[in-house]
């Protein structure tokens, strides 16, 4: 137990990138067993966007079949997570990386974003939806 979540959420994250191989045998079983777990996820899955990249892509892909799977309330709240990670692996300098989402709700603030993660998981998207307000053009 530790005092701070962060720091749990860290050394695992550091666990799972130096032994990938837990994603497949631990995890998987744990987010079959757990409908909403995967959420509960998010902070390990940030951090693992960081430390290592495939790994992060294939957690991804398995919070993404589960997300998918359930169409919850929680609409977004995935993606954010998704986003979040994204934004730290673009951080940590992993440029090409490829996660997984399937769910596409698309604002301006989150449109450039978004529109990379889109062409890596057009073949697969289930659902776009767009709202960009309308802004107005500033007279000098």
């Amino acid at each position: 137990m530790f005092i701070h979540l962060s720091m749990q959420d860290f050394l695992a994250a550091n666990h799972i990138a130096r032994n990938t191989h837990l994603i497949d045998v631990v995890l998987s079983v744990y987010l079959n067993r757990h409908e909403y777990v995967y959420l509960d996820l998010s902070h390990v899955f940030i951090l693992l966007c960081g430390l290592d990249v495939s790994g992060a892509e294939k957690l991804s892909s398995m919070m993404d079949k589960r997300d998918a799977l359930l169409q919850c309330g929680y609409i977004g709240e995935f993606q954010n997570i998704i986003l979040a990670g994204y934004r730290e692996a673009i951080a940590n300098g992993h440029t090409d990386i490829s996660l997984k989402l399937r769910r596409f709700f698309v604002d301006e603030f989150n449109i450039i974003e978004l529109h990379r993660l889109w062409t890596h998981n057009t073949v697969d998207a289930i659902l776009l939806r767009v709202h960009i307000k309308e802004m107005k053009a500033f007279e000098t």
